[in-house]
């Protein structure tokens, strides 16, 4: 599995952070170089900028893209959804948060 930094959707950098599961035995691949922080998040170094940083699992992020983009598309299909700034209505962006947790 490959896991993006969120900032250059890049690879971790290699042996600046190393961490095992608790159970023992060792991540597969660029995990390795990975921590989970206690927010739940995996945090790393991007090997583009060199900043630290949140990592995701770039199939796990596609998954939620395609779901994100579904409900875009039944949102766009109502004019009742946007404002007269064409912004997103408070109860269409209360919407879309409600969908996304499902």
């Amino acid at each position: 599995m490959n896991y993006l930094s969120m900032c250059c959707k890049k690879l971790p950098v290699t042996n600046v952070v190393m961490s095992k599961p608790s159970i023992g035995g060792e991540y597969e691949g660029y995990r390795k170089y990975l921590i989970n922080t206690k927010e739940g998040n995996l945090w790393g170094v991007c090997s583009e900028c060199n900043k630290s940083g949140s990592f995701f699992d770039e199939k796990e992020k596609f998954i939620m893209d395609v779901k994100y983009i579904d409900i875009l598309k039944e949102m766009m299909s109502r004019d009742d959804n946007f404002d007269e700034n064409g912004e997103l209505t408070q109860e269409a962006k209360d919407y879309i948060e409600k969908r996304r947790n499902e």
